[in-house]
């Protein structure tokens, strides 16, 4: 019981920082930046639960994924990105507990196996919006019963933040540090919703941010 309430992604901080030095001081500073401003991805740690399989779709350099997997030794995570430099960084960190393991692979195009969770975590708008459609349906082929996809993406809507959330991808994509092969397209929540809709899926929108238009998406079955 300690151990719950204790080991959170936050008590892992200096674990998951060490895992990313002597990989360039760009990825290091980024990654202590990022995690405080997601708040060490507490609220996934807290939704997602604790045995779950848990597949991170376009996964990066796996901080979400080092985050779940060490707050939960239960937990399995599949962490899944299309540009192989990151997958191999994230894949020989040096603290890589039995519970996480990464592969290279398009989201489009992968064939996952089945999964309690699938998170997708600021991906969608880097595809077009057909392959937006085959991901999801992709994802909710896959899904066990009695589980979720998490969706976190900008939300077009929300046009008076939407801006930070453009801009923030102009500058990782110009700068080279996320790679995209097309022009940005960002989802909506009438996107989204329309299609928990038409697949039976409820849904639920958890907007928590200020200076963005990021929102996190939960979809269930009916």
């Amino acid at each position: 019981k300690l151990r719950v309430e204790v080991e959170t992604p936050q008590f892992y901080n200096e674990t998951i920082i060490k895992n990313y030095l002597y990989k360039g001081p760009i990825l290091e500073w980024y990654l202590k930046v990022k995690l405080r401003l997601e708040d060490y991805y507490q609220m996934f740690h807290e939704m997602i639960p604790r045995d779950a399989r848990v597949v991170d779709m376009g996964c990066g350099y796996g901080y979400v994924s080092y985050c779940l997997g060490l707050g939960s030794e239960d937990r399995e995570i599949m962490g899944i990105d299309y540009d192989e430099a990151k997958i191999n960084i994230a894949a020989e960190c040096p603290v890589k507990p039995h519970n996480i393991q990464f592969d290279a692979g398009d989201a489009v195009t992968y064939q996952t196996e089945k999964a309690d969770v699938f998170l997708i975590s600021d991906v969608l708008h880097y595809l077009l919006v057909d392959e937006q459609i085959t991901v999801l349906n992709n994802m909710l082929a896959n899904l066990n019963d009695g589980g979720m996809i998490i969706i976190r993406d900008g939300d077009s809507n929300r046009e008076d933040r939407h801006k930070g959330s453009v801009l923030t991808e102009i500058f990782s994509t110009g700068t080279g540090f996320n790679k995209t092969r097309n022009e940005l397209n960002f989802i909506s929540e009438d996107f989204i919703q329309q299609y928990a809709q038409n697949n039976g899926l409820v849904m639920e929108v958890i907007d928590v941010t200020k200076r963005t238009s990021n929102v996190v998406f939960v979809l269930k079955r009916a």
